[in-house]
């Protein structure tokens, strides 16, 4: 049977608010679409197995399509009571939710390692460099196994799950690569509030630890994870990989935001095989693959189109572009702090590069840097590569950024340079 289990404040116990909404709050990821998909992907990719493709699915279920309150009230009985309480981060309006039918997103990805790790586990590994992905999806807070060179390192991505969702809950559905063990797990954020005489914070759905009493365990009994699986819907089946369900969603969550979401940041994972994406509804489904995407303009608004296409346009020939072919640049690379102006690039060879560029000519240059690390090693030499192009039409775009397939959003300082 599924319970909900809340720790009670005791004295001695540190008592937190969780501050995860914050992160969320630069223009990149300021909606809640975009900042779930940006940042649901990029976990997923980061979990990815080798030589295999990711496929995410997000299947949006609204009200009129939700599971009856009746049904689905029995998953939440526990809960309740802890949602209806004062001061929990839980909108007033919300609150009364359980009465209505629940609608829900379905985040689901294939072709990953699914939450690997002890799930036992209840504090940072000894180890550094031990994985534990269920210790960090579902027990850690600002902590992440992600390296420096992983596409996230702050520990809150996850945190976007429940920040979608009306009642901050989530429940998250895995089958692992390395065992091949099913869990089913369940978890709700909420503030520091009262029901009757305790205080309580963060509950979980699932099973007491047989030992320790606070320690809740996923579900590993096929019924009940059967009997989830029918009810959102949840086509994984033995696949490795994670679904995640979030109930009553923020509305303003819809197929076209999630769409345009996709479009924008992960075009670029998309049209070098990495990632496919299918966003679905009861009545409706487009799938984002390398042969449909510069379709998925036609979902979208003009304005979209008009700054993407020339973006998938010369990201299709830059993936075709050999290493070979690439203008090195021979730059200034004593390991001095650059002053990022033409001056670097030697003059005979700029004025070869600006004839190409007005002939409407695409350029991929290879530009050479010296790594420092912060610790006492080597300095290691490296390159970026740059591809660019002239509009005809005269309309400005920022430079895009893209490190191990993401689009980076924000880049301070950021400038373009002119005059090539």
């Amino acid at each position: 049977m599924e319970e909900w289990y809340f720790k009670p404040h005791e004295p001695g116990d540190p008592n937190k608010e969780s501050v995860h909404a914050e992160f969320f709050s630069a223009d990149s990821v300021s909606d809640a679409g975009r900042a779930l998909v940006r940042e649901g992907i990029q976990n997923s990719l980061d979990a990815q197995l080798a030589n295999e493709t990711v496929l995410v699915r997000i299947f949006l279920v609204d009200e009129q399509h939700g599971i009856e309150s009746d049904v689905v009230r029995t998953l939440f009985k526990d809960l309740e009571c802890h949602i209806k309480s004062l001061d929990n981060g839980i909108e007033t309006k919300d609150k009364m939710l359980f009465q209505k039918p629940c609608s829900y997103i379905l985040f689901e990805d294939c072709g990953t390692k699914g939450l690997i790790g002890d799930p036992e586990q209840s504090c940072k590994p000894r180890d550094k460099d031990e994985k534990n992905h269920f210790y960090y999806f579902f027990r850690a807070e600002g902590q992440t196994d992600k390296g420096k060179s992983d596409r996230g390192s702050w520990g809150v991505g996850k945190h976007v799950f429940p920040q979608a969702s009306r009642i901050k809950t989530i429940f998250g559905l895995t089958v692992r690569s390395d065992d091949s063990r099913c869990f089913l797990m369940g978890k709700t954020i909420l503030k520091s509030h009262w029901v009757d005489d305790d205080n309580y914070q963060d509950g979980y759905c699932g099973l007491r630890h047989e030992e320790y009493k606070h320690l809740i365990m996923p579900f590993e009994n096929s019924d009940i994870i059967n009997r989830f699986t029918e009810l959102f819907d949840i086509q994984r089946g033995t696949d490795t990989g994670l679904s995640i369900v979030i109930p009553w969603p923020d509305p303003e969550i819809s197929e076209r935001e999630i769409i345009k979401a996709v479009y924008t940041d992960y075009f670029y994972p998309i049209l070098s095989g990495h990632l496919e994406v299918i966003v679905e509804t009861p009545s409706y489904d487009f799938t984002l693959d390398a042969k449909s995407l510069p379709n998925a303009a036609d979902e979208l608004d003009t304005s979209t189109d008009l700054q993407m296409k020339p973006l998938i346009n010369l990201s299709k020939w830059a993936l075709g572009v050999d290493g070979t072919v690439k203008t090195d640049l021979d730059m200034n690379n004593d390991g001095a702090t650059w002053k990022w102006d033409k001056t670097l690039i030697p003059k005979d060879v700029r004025n070869e590069l600006r004839d190409r560029l007005n002939n409407g000519e695409n350029l991929a240059l290879r530009i050479p840097v010296t790594v420092h690390k912060l610790e006492d090693y080597e300095p290691l030499e490296s390159y970026f590569d740059v591809y660019l192009n002239s509009r005809s039409d005269g309309e400005k775009i920022k430079p895009v950024f893209i490190r191990k397939c993401i689009r980076i959003s924000y880049v301070k300082n950021a400038q373009i340079v002119r005059g090539i």
